[in-house]
C-alpha cells in the first residue's frame, strides 16, 4: 500500500525518471508548494522535498527532471 504522498510523486513523474533518480541513490519524498519570488501565493509553484546523499533540499519540477538525465 502506498501513502497519497507517495501516489502523488508518481502522478508528477513517469516510472523512468523515478529509476533514474533511484539509480542515482535519489529519492523525491513529498511535494510541497512554494509562493513566487515575493511572497505572492497565488502565483506559487509545486516543488517537491528531494534526499541525495542523506540531505534533502526542495527542488522544482525540472530541477528534479535534470536530475534524472
Amino acid at each position: 500500500m502506498t501513502s497519497v504522498a507517495q501516489d502523488i510523486i508518481r502522478s508528477h513523474f513517469n516510472r523512468k525518471t523515478l529509476t533514474a533518480l533511484k539509480k542515482k541513490g535519489i529519492e523525491v519524498v513529498k511535494s510541497t508548494f512554494v509562493p513566487a519570488p515575493g511572497g505572492d501565493y497565488t502565483r506559487g509553484e509545486t516543488a517537491y522535498v528531494v534526499v541525495e546523499n542523506e540531505t534533502s533540499s526542495i527542488r522544482s519540477y525540472l530541477e528534479v527532471l535534470k536530475m534524472a538525465a
